[in-house]
């Protein structure tokens, strides 16, 4: 049996340097977006690894770290997803090239982060203890102390972003 195919030219061409450009652009913003990404996993990631070296106790250590991981990440989740809704507003803005709109933009949209951010971490700090009971048992009450100066840390940085 013998099958014929006939040959497709598939490549593609960008004869309009208007076309390329954009592909450019959006090419050069992915690779911005995947690097960010892989930085953000490899750091996530990480931190339960080097604990788990540097303990003599890594699984205990381990695990009272990715109890209280939880909370501060649904804090700067909620924060990301925020920010995440204002792209496509900021990616206008930055294709029309205004610069005043795009500074009070960015401003109001920070603003508007940290305030939810802070708002998030304050019944997280005052309720700790009966947080961690809740969630995974009076075992874990020690941990109360490294909630709250996490979720302190994770809401300072952006105050003081907004501060400035």
């Amino acid at each position: 049996m013998h099958i014929n195919v006939r040959r497709i030219d598939l490549s593609i061409t960008l004869e309009s340097s208007f076309i390329g450009l954009i592909f450019k652009i959006v090419l050069m913003y992915s690779l911005a977006l995947f690097a960010l990404s892989i930085f953000q996993v490899t750091a996530t990631q990480s931190r339960p690894i080097l604990l788990g070296i540097f303990s003599s106790d890594a699984a205990n250590i381990v695990a009272e770290f990715r109890i209280i991981e939880v909370i501060p990440l649904f804090i700067v989740t909620v924060g990301g997803t925020l920010s995440t809704i204002l792209l496509p507003r900021s990616s206008e803005l930055v294709a029309k090239n205004q610069r005043k709109v795009i500074k009070q933009f960015a401003y109001r949209g920070t603003t508007i982060t940290t305030i939810l951010a802070n708002i998030l971490c304050i019944p997280f700090i005052l309720g700790a203890q009966e947080i961690l009971v809740a969630y995974v048992g009076i075992e874990y009450q020690h941990l109360t102390i490294w909630l709250i100066m996490w979720c302190v840390t994770s809401s300072y940085p952006n105050s003081y972003n907004s501060w400035k």
